[in-house]
């Protein structure tokens, strides 16, 4: 039997599902439409109903593996980084910016949402997997972007330094010339510029940005997508293989049983 059937109907998944849903509108509404205190104090409440559904499940299920299930520690997770909500009610924070840090804690709660996703195990695994195959890809790229951020600082910096001052400023100009998404604006600027008005450089500006955006935004995202999205679906090409090499294996056998029936 599943263990989540043995709990009383409020702690169940559905109902737990939809106090998520609940919460994640309630919290919409404080900090974007309404202020008033009582959506502050039913969110605390949601709080607290999250925090006794965690106790329960895990005085329930502390000697039947709960800490074994990869979702049951997220939620323990979540709600631990969501506890300090508890405290604004009884803390006078004078710094802004710490009030902030604890409104953030509201938000995590909304991740639990993920547990409910249809065949998130798989999901998760899958990306787990596509992540750890991604790495060696990821890092070259990271590499390829630092090593032109570096080159791009010592010719463009003294010149442009908004763009390429120093070797972390460079590194993020790059990112973005990598992510095509407005590429041109970097080499524009510097065309504009009385430095680079010669042809050499003006050719050298030109050949520099776009070879980084064949090389870094086409080919090596290009790379990292197409490893990321092939080891997301192992699972579905493992099964297929598997279907092929049954139905491989089976013709195998009726070709056999054939030709002895013909010998006969």
């Amino acid at each position: 039997m599943n263990p989540g059937q043995e709990l009383p109907p409020i702690f169940r998944d559905r109902f737990v599902l939809s106090v998520i849903v609940f919460n994640s509108i309630v919290v919409t509404i404080h900090e974007f439409y309404d202020p008033s205190p009582i959506w502050f104090w039913i969110d605390y409440g949601c709080v607290l109903f999250f925090l006794i559904e965690v106790a329960f499940k895990l005085r329930r299920y502390r000697k039947t593996g709960f800490w074994q299930g990869g979702w049951d520690l997220f939620d323990v997770i979540i709600i631990g980084l969501s506890l300090p909500i508890l405290l604004m009610p009884f803390l006078a924070i004078p710094d802004l910016s710490g009030v902030v840090v604890l409104r953030l804690g509201r938000l995590f709660r909304l991740f639990r949402l993920m547990r409910f996703i249809p065949d998130s195990h798989h999901i998760m695994v899958g990306i787990s997997r596509a992540l750890k195959a991604s790495v060696g890809v990821i890092l070259g790229l990271i590499l390829f972007n630092l090593i032109l951020g570096l080159v791009a600082a010592m010719i463009f910096g003294k010149e442009a330094p908004e763009l390429f001052g120093d070797p972390a400023i460079a590194f993020y100009s790059m990112f973005k010339v990598f992510t095509v998404e407005g590429w041109f604006e970097a080499p524009e600027t510097l065309l504009t510029m009385a430095a680079f008005n010669s042809p050499f450089w003006q050719f050298f500006i030109r050949t520099f940005f776009g070879l980084a955006v064949v090389l870094g935004g086409i080919l090596g995202f290009s790379l990292v997508n197409a490893v990321f999205v092939d080891e997301m679906v192992m699972d579905n090409n493992a099964k297929l293989e598997l279907k092929i090499e049954r139905l491989t294996e089976e013709v195998r056998l009726l070709r056999a049983n054939l030709q002895e029936n013909l010998q006969k």
